[in-house]
């Protein structure tokens, strides 16, 4: 292993500590057009999702 490939596997490391996993499921041909509607919003599944969520979050609060 390279020093530079040990920086940054510690870099990376230290960088998922920070973070959460979160699978969910969806019905056939639901992850098409997720990714198709995220990426002509130009944001990644994940930052698309995201905002989603937070949106709903927003929603709920205002009830």
């Amino acid at each position: 292993m390279t020093e530079h490939y040990k920086q940054r596997k510690v870099s990376n490391e230290r960088y998922l500590k920070k973070l959460e996993d979160v699978k969910f499921r969806v019905p056939l041909g639901e992850k098409a057009i997720i990714q198709a509607t995220a990426q002509a919003a130009g944001l990644s599944v994940n930052q698309f999702i995201l905002d989603a969520v937070h949106e709903k979050i927003e929603r709920e609060k205002r009830k």
